[in-house]
């Protein structure tokens, strides 16, 4: 079943939690996760809402994309808070408080997994929080892959744990992307993953693992399918 965007959203609600950082003298716009969840008041209060911190919940997955692209926070005029990348940051970080946000195509792509297998909570993380929709721009930032911009970073393996925290046999999908560009922060996630993660490798070993949401129909439509398949596995 091809299950539409309006479809979608009548079922599945989108938190973020947002921040900004500064960066060479601008601020950068960052997400550091993402919580889709099915429509239901027991899941709003337990996981999202103006008194939660990220991470709230034990997903039933959780997929690792590149980074936020253009994901925004549905509230007009939300000005989210400003980090300094240091010391201090993950623990400001974890203290976020999560927003709703609109969903986007990648989005759509995993409420219809989630469709597929009736979970409930999907949390989206990434190989870097910065939100940059051309991935030309965005690889020109990552030159450190080692930088906190990364959860996978080593100043932020407490939130990376919280992260990761899913319920009992919940899956951890690597869905990044497939430019070489990302060689350096895809390793880093791999050596943090470890053996739980899985995901549609386009060559063996290349730590390259295709996008839920390409330009063509016809490969989202591969996806999801080649992906369900991979999952009942």
């Amino acid at each position: 079943m091809a299950w539409d965007a309006a479809y979608l959203k009548n079922r599945y609600d989108v938190w973020g939690s947002f921040y900004d950082v500064k960066l060479a003298g601008n601020v950068r716009p960052c997400r550091n996760s993402l919580e889709i969840l099915r429509k239901s008041e027991d899941l709003l209060l337990e996981i999202a809402g103006p008194e939660r911190s990220p991470y709230e919940g034990q997903p039933d997955a959780v997929l690792i994309a590149m980074n936020p692209g253009s994901s925004v926070p549905l509230r007009p005029g939300f000005k989210p808070p400003v980090y300094r990348l240091g010391e201090e940051f993950s623990r400001k970080v974890l203290e976020n408080r999560p927003v709703e946000a609109y969903p986007d195509t990648m989005q759509f792509q995993v409420m219809r997994l989630m469709e597929r297998f009736r979970w409930n909570h999907v949390r989206v993380i990434n190989l870097s929080d910065y939100r940059e929709a051309k991935s030309g721009e965005f690889l020109k930032l990552i030159v450190d892959a080692s930088d906190s911009h990364s959860i996978f970073s080593e100043a932020r393996r407490e939130e990376l744990a919280a992260a990761l925290a899913t319920r009992p046999g919940g899956f951890l999908i690597a869905a990044w992307g497939l430019d070489k560009g990302l060689k350096p922060l895809a390793d880093l996630a791999k050596a943090a993953l470890g053996a739980r993660l899985i995901g549609l490798e386009v060559t063996a070993g290349s730590g390259l693992y295709r996008y839920p949401s390409p330009m063509l129909q016809s490969m989202k439509d591969a996806w999801l399918q080649d992906m369900t398949a991979l999952l009942r596995d």
